[in-house]
């Protein structure tokens, strides 16, 4: 006889903020976030001097594109590539919140087992699903 029970994981994990989503998706993300960010910057471009101005800003704070108007942009298609990444990753967020929340809340909800081990169970002759 062996008992199947689920396993709960230490709450205060530090890393439980990236259990939402598992480590390919999160390499996704970023490559997402990175590629469109270097073509919003080659659509940009214009000149040399335009090339190491944006190349600058972008070292210095890559998430100044997504966070300010579009209205500095110059290029339409750019403003449609800072759109559609910027309601993907919108999306990402809210996915990531509702699988936290539940993550967190099935934690503090769970309810401990009626039976300590296998010998209560044999002791008190319990019946056990098959």
């Amino acid at each position: 006889m062996a008992m199947v029970v689920k396993v709960r994981s230490d709450s205060k994990n530090g890393w439980i903020l990236l259990t939402p989503f598992d480590r390919l998706l999160w390499l996704i993300l970023a490559a997402i976030f990175v590629g469109a960010t270097v073509i919003v910057i080659l659509l940009e471009i214009k000149t040399k001097h335009d090339v190491e101005s944006k190349f600058k800003h972008f070292v210095r704070n890559p998430f100044l594109i997504y966070m300010s108007d579009v209205e500095f942009l110059k290029s339409g298609a750019s403003k449609w590539v800072v759109l559609a990444v910027t309601f993907l990753l919108s999306i990402a967020v809210q996915v990531y919140t509702a699988n936290l929340t539940s993550i967190l809340t099935e934690r503090t909800t769970a309810k401990p087992s009626p039976w300590k081990d296998l010998q209560e169970i044999k002791r008190n002759s319990r019946l056990v699903g098959y």
